[in-house]
């Protein structure tokens, strides 16, 4: 069994921890590209994908909760299975989105 100090300190780092790691993913590829225009559509994209990645979890481990709600035990697994999936899924459609918003916007 987890304390719930621990879960609490394991809370705050994930809260932060992800979009951390994606912000600076994003610093990363834009540094990296090698043009004016595809650090421009970089920037763009690793924007949106990290607002996609943040709503993505809360959504994803809140629709998760809700499912599972009546099965005792099941949130434990579930909550973070959809925050990750949900992350996933809607920072990865965010950043496509983002791509094109900066192919149109960077020219």
């Amino acid at each position: 069994m987890v304390s719930m100090d621990a879960t609490e300190t394991i809370g705050k780092g994930a809260k932060f921890g992800g979009p951390a790691v994606s912000i600076m993913s994003s610093i990363y590829s834009v540094a990296a590209a090698e043009t004016p225009y595809d650090r421009c559509v970089t920037g763009f994209a690793g924007s949106f994908g990290v607002v996609g990645e943040v709503a993505g979890a809360a959504g994803g481990g809140f629709v998760a909760g809700s499912v599972v709600a009546p099965i005792p035990g099941a949130q434990v697994v579930m909550v973070p299975a959809g925050a990750v999936g949900g992350s996933m899924l809607v920072g990865g459609w965010m950043e496509s989105l983002g791509a094109k918003v900066g192919e149109r916007f960077c020219q």
